[in-house]
């Protein structure tokens, strides 16, 4: 009660217990009139009626509610994990067997058990050609555990332009360039045939991952030199051999118990007498252009021939080549690769008593399954999880073998002679 002698404070005290005393009376006249009271059990008639409903139409009781499992925390790994997001990368560069201690538990790890904490493998194109524009570049922004990150070529606005409709945050001068940039985890050569060789070399140095094109050398001797290093680094090597990660060959491949005959041709026209292919210096020709598909199809299909015959037409570089091959199980196939013919492509095989007929076999690159996203998706989960290449150097390694005993034992024809 408030008196003539309270303070204010004093007042304001007791008014505030007075109103604290009502509540605590209004609740006890709630709980004994039931309003507000926490539910009971039901009774017998509320609890059947609960029961049907619960079980439904069937008589089958509704299943508990699932307890949610705590969400694990996120890791506070620096590297990247998401497209468009920067760090400093994965460690590269390492030779190999060098390991780490990992987050102080004193386990150490070699160089690929980290790499399995990177969510996504950043990529440096080398060179600005067509084929990167066209295909390797697409094939790197819709991959699901790769990205692009850098470009380097010697034509400055070009690659500017190329890196601006990709989405590629830098571009490099120089190869070096890209080489020393500490972001870039592998790259993908996209250079004329002669330079794989350096340049694959120079990238293992740098400690970078490398996917190239097609063919990884001009002849077998540079694709065992290149398959050293990369075992002497510990880094991952690989052919661009796109056409085998579509999964139409794939199928075709796991379902062909025995191939009894093999046709693969490839041919288009080129006339543009500067134009690289056409260059002898530069690793041109139409044996390791699009002979390499039609050889390396061969092998896929039927294995290593005892047998080897071709004829080729000859000009600066080898303008068309056809070749037998025989297989010791009795196997026979014919390849054909031309730059002076009109566009095609067809792979054809003869299983048992069946013909099989594939148009576009090795360039299907408008079908929804994109071979080249398929190829860098399947390398970059290899690099991820520390797992040899989907495509190895001792297979890149016959296919350059077979192009020599094609290129050793061919009848060259003038073309002039053909004219």
């Amino acid at each position: 009660m408030v008196r003539p002698g309270h303070t204010r404070i004093d007042r304001w005290r007791l008014a505030a217990s007075d109103r604290a005393a009502s509540r605590t009376g209004r609740r006890d006249r709630r709980d004994r009139s039931g309003a507000h009271r926490p539910p009971g059990p039901p009774s017998g008639a509320a609890a059947r009626r609960r029961g049907r409903h619960a079980r439904g139409a069937r008589g089958v009781a509704a299943p508990r509610p699932r307890r949610l499992l705590p969400q694990p925390r996120r890791s506070s790994a620096p590297w990247r994990t998401a497209r468009g997001s920067s760090s400093a990368g994965p460690p590269r560069g390492r030779r190999h067997g060098d390991s780490d201690d990992v987050r102080g538990t004193g386990r150490r790890v070699g160089r690929a058990a980290h790499l399995t904490s990177v969510p996504r493998l950043r990529f440096g194109v080398i060179g600005a050609a067509w084929i990167a524009d066209r295909a390797v570049l697409p094939a790197l922004r819709a991959a699901h555990n790769a990205d692009a990150v850098a470009i380097a070529s010697r034509s400055p606005n070009r690659a500017a332009a190329m890196a601006k409709r990709h989405d590629v945050a830098r571009v490099h001068p120089t190869y070096d360039a890209l080489l020393e940039d500490e972001t870039v985890d592998a790259v993908y050569i996209a250079l004329v045939n002669s330079l794989h060789l350096p340049w694959t070399l120079r990238a293992l140095e740098a400690g970078k991952h490398v996917l190239c094109e097609k063919p990884l050398g001009v002849d077998a001797s540079e694709v065992r030199q290149m398959a050293r290093a990369a075992s002497s680094f510990g880094l991952t090597l690989m052919e661009a051999f796109m056409y085998r990660f579509h999964p139409r060959m794939r199928a075709l491949r796991e379902s062909a118990d025995y191939v009894r005959f093999l046709n693969a041709s490839f041919g288009f026209a080129l006339h543009d007498s500067g134009n690289p292919r056409l260059r002898v210096e530069l690793g041109g020709g139409a044996l390791l252009d699009v002979g390499c598909y039609t050889l390396d199809a061969a092998r896929w299909f039927c294995g290593e021939p005892d047998a080897v015959s071709a004829v080729a037409r000859v000009g600066a570089v080898d303008i068309s080549v056809a070749a037998a091959l025989h297989f010791p199980g009795g196997a026979e196939a014919t390849v054909w690769a031309s730059l002076d013919s009109p566009e095609h492509q067809e792979l054809v095989l003869v299983t048992g008593d069946k013909i099989v007929r594939i148009e576009q076999p090795f360039t299907a690159w408008h079908d929804p399954d994109d071979p080249y996203q398929l190829m860098v998706e399947a390398f970059s989960q290899s690099v991820l999880d520390g797992s040899p290449a989907p495509l190895s150097l001792d297979d890149s390694t016959a296919t350059a073998r077979l192009m020599d005993r094609v290129r050793g034992s061919w009848t060259a024809i003038s073309e002039s002679a053909t004219r």
